[in-house]
């Protein structure tokens, strides 16, 4: 749960904080220290290094793909899975996905801090943890009051045309079994122009999505037939450049 007040007691604020720090790095199975500064919007930096110092945190060297990119980043040590309200997750740490995560993490920081004035309490997970619900694998998704959802898609490379398509279709197949089950659900779509306004001529400009099948014999995909965007559908995207 994420709050906007962290108390006017040091060891209840400290507490609060440290809850939020943890289920947000055991959310995503590692992070960086700039972005859990932003996290708890602390004007004093080092609340970070001060949870390595305690043994909750352990910090890892990496090679930046970008300068302005943090030097490090952090992950939960045994103690700190030990306090965490939920199950561990367990996640291989890629270093060619570092900047594509960083970006996910400080987009998902945003939206916490643009709803958490408006909503009780806001959760963060991967998707992974509920694969039956969704078709599309999202970078990160933000339940408010476990009634709406936000489903966070960040592009930072154009994808191909192919790829555009199954993703809205198994998007929007998302939205109709939210909808199912009585909760709400919008997608951001979020990157780089190029990459974002692939999915947005689409999705806003045509409104018309290509199916695509895989050939059980080649292996390879082939479009079948296009298929309309229900209005109220293409309202539950939304599109921000990085």
């Amino acid at each position: 749960m994420f709050q906007s007040k962290f108390g006017k007691n040091p060891n209840q604020a400290y507490m609060t904080k440290l809850y939020i720090v943890v289920n947000f790095v055991n959310a995503f199975g590692y992070s960086f220290p700039r972005v859990i500064e932003h996290l708890i919007n602390t004007k004093k930096r080092g609340f970070a290094k001060k949870l390595v110092q305690k043994g909750i945190l352990v910090e890892e060297k990496i090679t930046r793909p970008v300068p302005t990119m943090p030097a490090k980043l952090i992950k939960l040590t045994e103690l700190g899975k030990s306090l965490l309200s939920a199950q561990a997750t367990t996640r291989k740490i890629n270093p060619n996905n570092f900047l594509h995560d960083y970006k996910v993490q400080l987009y998902t920081v945003k939206l916490i801090k643009e709803y958490k004035k408006y909503y009780k309490t806001i959760a963060i997970s991967r998707i992974q943890d509920i694969p039956i619900l969704y078709k599309k694998d999202y970078d990160a998704i933000v339940y408010l009051d476990k009634k709406e959802i936000i489903a966070v898609e960040v592009e930072l490379n154009r994808k191909k045309e192919k790829t555009v398509h199954i993703n809205i279709e198994k998007m929007i197949q998302d939205l109709i079994n939210s909808k199912n089950i009585g909760k709400t659900m919008k997608i951001h779509i979020v990157g780089t122009p190029t990459a974002v306004n692939a999915y947005k001529s689409v999705i806003i400009e045509k409104g018309i999505y290509s199916k695509y099948i895989k050939d059980k014999t080649t292996g390879k995909y082939k479009k079948v037939k296009d298929i309309p965007i229900i209005p109220a559908l293409s309202k539950a995207f939304y599109f921000e450049y990085l």
